[in-house]
């Protein structure tokens, strides 16, 4: 007797949707990572514009084709709203005194929010998921170490001298790292030791670079806020995609190794460690806090009535107090009030500063209130969300790579609010250290 055995054959549509999903994630990243190594290098890419208009959009299109669900947030009234308010402020800005190069960096940063989400939908609909969603933090990381490697020493006003990067490419990719990092210790690094070893290691080099070579107080303090915030998630156990009440044995080897990290990193900020390789200590008496707030006063000054509630559109630039042409205040959270005025200003300051850690706070200590999948979501991107909230408070956040990365953390919340961890992390399909060690 002979037994037949059956088989399954995809149709040909999957394969097409597969090599689209391929083209639009590793398309964006190829392209990013061509312009901004070029630029850390202190180059000029040709067509840099339009290859950046390319990287953005490449994912957002190819994602709205393959991807119900990111068809599905876009055609929400929330996606709809987010587009014709951007759409009403590029308008704005056209009307107004703009500066086209201003206006294209402002048009790449509210497109970069959308790019974020398709990343991680497109890395979703791949092979080996986990391992796609695990690239973008790792190029970044590449970079970031690439960037400092051609940094030049600087003497500004009243700082000591450090080494920053050309075309600032080292710190806007420790703020996109900020999300990134948050998420990998929220997920793929309770998966086994592998996992956490790389994300250990991002943080290792993230601090060699950005505090130690770069000696930069922001980079520092915003990585402990993502550290601190991420032994939360940590102290519990996952089960079925979903983080539980139950505590977990290997969150707390999580949360020791986080600790110590962050205690290396709190002792190097106050020059107790590696003094004689950083300057970061010596900074701690640079008073550049008080020329942000100044900076952000001369600022205000320049708005029309109507600019102070609505906004100046995308574009908008003011005068620097240190002498140049700028569109992003140093404290950058108050660059939304002058893109988008007080209306918008305000709602946002309201969600980022009392909504968000109220949440997170109501997540972790009352575990009952939230669905569980909701819960999880919260406890998962909240705390990387947390470390580029602190830089847009004390200095930049305000760029194309940092809205990347809180797209790429808007796409992890919406999927896990909705699916939970699977596939990144176990359901009851899939066995990890983790359950295998409690």
């Amino acid at each position: 007797m002979v037994t037949s055995i059956k088989t399954t054959t995809k149709p040909a549509t999957y394969y097409i949707l597969l090599i689209i999903a391929f083209i639009g994630f590793y398309g964006s990243l190829l392209i990013i990572f061509a312009r901004d190594t070029t630029l850390a290098r202190g180059g000029v890419l040709p067509l840099s514009n339009a290859l950046t208009y390319m990287a953005l959009l490449l994912p957002v299109g190819c994602a709205f084709y393959v991807d119900p669900m990111f068809r599905s947030w876009l055609t929400s009234p929330w996606g709809i709203c987010y587009i014709l308010a951007m759409i009403y402020y590029a308008i704005l800005g056209i009307l107004q005194e703009f500066d086209a190069l201003f206006f294209a960096s402002d048009l790449y940063l509210v497109i970069a929010l959308l790019t974020g989400m398709a990343l991680f939908r497109l890395a979703m609909r791949l092979p080996n998921p986990e391992f796609h969603f695990s690239v973008p933090a790792l190029v970044s990381t590449f970079i970031l170490h690439y960037a400092y490697l051609y940094a030049v020493p600087v003497s500004e006003v009243f700082e000591s001298a450090r080494l920053l990067t050309q075309n600032n490419i080292g710190y806007v990719y420790s703020a996109v790292l900020l999300p990134l990092t948050g998420l990998g210790l929220g997920t793929l690094a309770r998966k086994n030791l592998v996992w956490f070893g790389v994300f250990l290691l991002s943080i290792v080099i993230h601090v060699y670079n950005g505090v130690l070579v770069g000696s930069t107080r922001s980079i520092a303090l915003s990585l402990a806020t993502v550290l601190l915030f991420s032994t939360v998630g940590a102290l519990y156990k996952i089960h079925q995609g979903v983080i539980t009440k139950a505590k977990s044995v290997y969150g707390k080897s999580i949360i020791l190794a986080v600790i110590c990290s962050l205690g290396i990193l709190l002792a190097i900020l106050s020059g107790n460690l590696f003094a004689t390789s950083s300057t970061i200590a010596a900074r701690q008496n640079d008073d550049t806090g008080a020329l942000r707030i100044i900076e952000k006063d001369s600022a205000f000054a320049e708005l029309s009535d109507f600019q102070y509630y609505f906004g100046g559109g995308l574009g908008h630039t003011f005068q620097s107090t240190q002498g140049y042409e700028s569109s992003a205040l140093h404290i950058s959270i108050y660059t939304f009030w002058l893109k988008f005025g007080g209306i918008v200003f305000w709602p946002i300051a309201i969600f980022l500063y009392i909504v968000m850690p109220l949440t997170f706070f109501i997540a972790w200590l009352k575990p009952d209130y939230f669905d569980s999948k909701l819960r999880s979501a919260i406890l998962v991107v909240l705390p990387g969300l947390f470390g580029w909230v602190f830089l847009l408070s004390i200095s930049g956040g305000y760029s194309e790579h940092s809205f990347l990365g809180a797209g790429f953390s808007l796409g992890v919340f919406l999927h896990v609010k909705q699916q939970g961890l699977y596939p990144l992390l176990p359901t009851s399909r899939i066995k990890t250290f983790e359950n295998s060690a409690q």
